[in-house]
């Protein structure tokens, strides 16, 4: 058994003896290993019951063994205490990141993400992690099973064994498999009542698949253009307008990359052979936001 306390703490030493000598009394007060004497006030209540009292103070592991002997050579049977914990600190909380690919466009990830949590605190445990996780897509719906992932995730970190533990250092790792736009959120507030801060991951994104495969492609032009089309059997010197079309649930589309190449019967002093280049976000109508 463990007594915890968050700060400062008073032990009260309780003696009954008629031949009582302050001075023979023998407390020793250990804290992490390491044995000191504490200066000990003593008063008599009366003629055979005699308290002493000292503070302790400071995070640590503490124990207090008392031993006496009175002046006729009565030995006291020793007293040692039940550990003593005192723990002002408040615990914190990080987490650091892997992943297979690197990071395109900041925040979105091609492959699985995983995190390494790590919490720093004497008094740990895990069944007092709150982890809040969501998972949507692009257009803020909750992705399929989303509540199942992210209670997943939050019972795994509520689970002991999930944990490592090296001193006062804690860590569990969890990996993000599915795809979606994650926000991840850590609470903790230790047995003594200490309380981290909150950690709030930056958003991001896991996708491992490609956009949607249909992809649509139309020629757009001008009634003037379509009139010409038909009279020159569709070779027209006016330009044609292509709307290209494609669509990605998880990350949306940021840009397309396009190549013309010039057919072998069309005029070569018109027409380039062959010419290429991207169309970026800034030039793209979107539609529910992907």
């Amino acid at each position: 058994v463990i007594l915890y306390y968050e700060n400062v703490t008073e032990v009260t030493i309780t003696v009954n003896e008629a031949n009582f000598y302050s001075e023979d009394v023998v407390v020793t007060l250990t804290k992490n290993g390491t044995d000191s004497t504490p200066s000990v006030v003593w008063t008599d209540e009366s003629a055979d019951k005699h308290i002493g009292k000292f503070t302790i103070s400071g995070d640590g592991d503490y124990f207090v063994k008392v031993e006496y002997t009175d002046r006729s050579g009565n030995e006291m049977k020793e007293y040692e205490s039940q550990e003593i914990r005192i723990d002002d600190t408040d615990p914190t909380i990080a987490a650091d990141y892997t992943s297979a690919a690197t990071a395109v466009n900041v925040k979105y990830y091609k492959e699985d993400r995983k995190a390494k949590i790590t919490i720093v605190d004497h008094n740990f445990l895990a069944d007092d992690v709150v982890a809040i996780i969501t998972a949507v897509d692009v257009q803020g719906n909750k992705i399929e099973n989303a509540d199942a992932i992210c209670a997943e995730f939050a019972d795994y970190l509520k689970t002991r064994s999930s944990w490592t533990h090296n001193g006062d250092v804690h860590t569990a790792e969890i990996t993000f498999t599915a795809d979606a736009h994650y926000t991840f959120k850590l609470d903790y507030k230790d047995i003594i009542g200490n309380i981290s801060e909150t950690y709030v991951a930056d958003p991001f994104v896991v996708d491992h698949a490609k956009p949607i495969e249909t992809t649509t492609v139309d020629y757009k032009t001008p009634v003037l253009e379509k009139l010409l089309s038909v009279v020159t059997f569709g070779y027209y010197n006016p330009s044609v307008t292509v709307v290209v079309t494609a669509s990605d649930i998880t990350s949306g589309v940021d840009y397309f990359d396009w190549t013309y190449n010039r057919e072998g019967n069309v005029s070569t002093d018109k027409n380039v052979a062959t010419e290429s280049g991207r169309i970026t976000s800034d030039k793209l109508t979107y539609s529910e936001n992907g």
